[in-house]
Formats: structure tokens, sequence, C-alpha cells
């Protein structure tokens, strides 16, 4: 006889036999939301991946749900804290094409076809860049147990991690650039151009041609990488302290439901999805019972609901989250928009989950100000955190109020 899947019940069973926990009352923290902001942004500070500035931000929640007197714990993984993006292996790709020209020219025509190829999908895909330096962060969660049978599941999250400077790799005027230079270095390369440069002695000395090619070459790589890189401390009031913020404020609001169980989770290294991989590893969520709501970049701009990448339409949002926040229009004014920022639910819908991410996103489907130095708490709009909680709170309590068993529910989109 087949095994049943596990239920929600099932999973908060399993883990109140294996994590140490006390009898709770499932009481509110009352704190007010700009004063998290506050504690995170001012108090704490810059807080990148991995960093003891994250742990800090992450002790504070700790605190948060002590105060609250919810049931929580702390999930400790190992994580990157510093990256590499995807134009350091285009750089290499390079110095092969040049040097590979005093072998065979197919040989080279070969290796500058690899690295446009890499430049193309580098713009047109959402590339995660190599991970190195490891280190450790954390997860930390809390749960609210529903009064009775759980037919359900949400899962809030928010990032711990801010960003240390715009998504520059992931937009594509900076792929764009990197892929003009690499075809006309590429180009000025085959066709021996620096006898014009220096001289026809240059061309007596093959081996110095070489190497001025290629340390020119070198540098330039090494500017364009070193500006897109370039450290930018910010508060990180907008990325993310608004929506750890948000996230309390929700869970605080919520309180108990009939038939859904809420967490609260607050990500650590989200920049670089390892929280969010590491929350799916550790526990089996169902696919058709449970639904994610990611809150990311909130404090200043249109609030909006992100509908998909605008360069990975292949991951849709879950349609009937879509409806639930389109129904919120007229009372929170939040909108639709296609995002260009690397979605924090990324890693939920690769693995077919239900997801929806809130966020504060402009014109051009990015966070307003996010890993500038104008990041602050005194950017922060107070009303919008006011209007991103209704909106997570309404609609966590509508997923509680649907009468859709699973089945339905899977076939609703």
């Amino acid at each position: 006889m087949a095994e049943e899947a596990e239920t929600p019940d099932d999973l908060l069973a399993t883990l109140l036999a294996s994590k140490p926990h006390r009898q709770t009352t499932n009481g509110r923290h009352r704190l007010p939301l700009y004063e998290i902001v506050r504690a995170l942004a001012e108090d704490i500070g810059w807080r990148p991946a991995g960093s003891r500035a994250e742990a800090d931000a992450a002790a504070y929640f700790v605190q948060l749900w002590q105060r609250a007197d919810v049931w929580f714990w702390q999930d400790v993984f190992p994580t990157a804290t510093s990256v590499r993006p995807v134009v350091r292996l285009l750089c290499g790709l390079s110095l092969v094409t040049v040097l590979s020209i005093y072998v065979s020219l197919w040989l080279a025509l070969v290796s500058a076809l690899a690295c446009t190829f890499v430049a193309y999908q580098a713009l047109m895909r959402d590339v995660m860049p190599v991970q190195r330096a490891r280190a450790t962060s954390q997860n930390v969660l809390a749960i609210r147990k529903s009064i009775r049978r759980t037919l359900r599941r949400v899962v809030v999250c928010a990032p711990l991690d801010v960003f240390a400077a715009p998504i520059r790799h992931g937009q594509p005027r900076t792929h764009l650039l990197v892929a003009t230079i690499q075809i006309t270095l590429i180009v000025l390369s085959l066709i021996d151009p620096l006898p014009a440069l220096f001289g026809p002695s240059a061309m007596t000395i093959p081996i110095a041609w070489m190497a001025v090619l290629c340390v020119w070459y070198f540098l330039v790589m090494v500017v364009i990488d070193a500006h897109a890189r370039r450290p930018v401390r910010s508060a990180g009031a907008i990325s993310h302290a608004g929506a750890l913020a948000v996230l309390a404020g929700s869970f605080d609001e919520i309180g108990e439901l009939r038939h859904t169980e809420v967490w609260a989770v607050a990500l650590g290294a989200s920049s670089i999805d390892s929280g969010a991989i590491d929350l799916l590893q550790r526990y089996p969520f169902d696919p058709e019972t449970t639904f994610f709501i990611g809150l990311a970049g909130i404090g200043r701009g249109p609030l909006a609901y992100g509908l998909y990448h605008a360069y990975d339409r292949g991951r849709p949002v879950d349609a009937l989250l879509i409806e639930m926040a389109h129904q919120l229009h007229a009372d929170t004014a939040i909108e639709p928009r296609v995002t260009r920022q690397p979605a924090l639910i990324r890693p939920f819908l690769r693995r077919q989950y239900r997801a929806i991410e809130i966020t504060c996103l402009d014109a051009d489907g990015l966070v307003p100000l996010q890993g500038s130095p104008h990041d602050t708490v005194a950017a922060v709009n107070p009303h919008i955190l006011h209007r991103a909680m209704q909106v997570v709170v309404t609609m966590v309590r509508g997923i509680d109020t649907l009468s859709l068993s699973p089945t339905q529910l899977h076939s609703k989109e």
C-alpha cells in the first residue's frame, strides 16, 4: 500500500518532536514598523551575506520572536560571502582567443564564438555568479499554528542581508557593454592593429605584441568589472530593513488562523539564494498546499507585485496569488510590474511552488535607491510599509478562507 503524502500537520508534528520547544502564547511583539527599520538600518547597518552584521540582524529577530512569545528557531547553513561575476569568465575566454591566434585562426574563431555565446547568455538569461569564500549564515523562523486542522501553509519571507551595490550584473546594459568590448577587441586582435599604434618595430617582436595586447585587454576588463562591483555601503533601510519590518508587522497582525499555518522566515544570504535553498532542502513543503509570499525592497516607490522577471518569463508567478493581489488594488494601490531585480522567490518558482513577491519597483522594474548612499531610514515612507503589511495580512487571511481542496487549488492555475 502506497504511503500517503505528508500533510501540513505532519510536518509541524515532526518539527515539534525534533526541535526543543516550550509552551507559547502566540502573542505579539507590538513594535512600530518604523522602529524596526531604524534598529536594523541604523543600529546594525550594512549587512552583507555571511557577515557579523547579518548575524546581528538574526539575533534581533530572535529577540523579536521571544518578545512575541511564539515558537521560533534558527537554521545555520554554509554560504558564500563573495561572488565573481560572469565578466571574469568572459575575460578569460577573450585572453584565450588572443593567445590562440598564434596557434590557429580557427581555434581563435571558436574561442571568440564561445565568448560571444557566454555574453549573450548573461544578457538574456538569469545567470547566477560563481560563488567563493565559504562562511555561515542563518535563517530565523517563527510559526503560528492554526486553531483547527491545518489545511494550508503560508511562508512569508524577507531578506536578512543587504546588497552591497546595485545588481548591475543582471542589467542588460552592463552585459551589452561587456559583449561590445569583447567583440571589438577580438576583431582588433584578429586584424593586428598594433603596427599603426606602436610602429613597425612591434611586428618584429611577436612576444611583445602579444604581451601588450593581453595586458591592455585585461586592464580594460578589470576596470569594467571594478566599476560594476564597486562597493556602496548603505544603511539598507530599503534593501531590506523595510521588508523585514513588514514581515514582523504582518506576523504580529495575522494572529492565529482557523486552517492555515503561518511561517515567518528571515532569510540569510538571500542575495545569492542560499537561505531559500536551505529552507527548501530542510522542510518537505507540499507544493499544492504551501504558498510563499516574498517581501523585498519595500519602503519607497510604487508598491507592486512582480509578474515575472523581464528576461526570464519561463517561471510564472502563481495565478491564484496574482488574482488575490489584483483584488487589493483599490485598497492598497498595489500594481502588477515586470521586475528586473533578481527575485527573492526565484528558488521557489524553480521548484514549482506557489509564490508571489511584494516589493517596490520604479518604471525600470528596479527598487528605487536600493544599494545607494541614499538608501537610508529617512527615505523610507511609513505609509508604504503599512500598505504592504495590509497586503500580506489580507492575502494570508484570504488563503485561510479558501474553500478549495488541494486538488482544486492545483487546478486553479
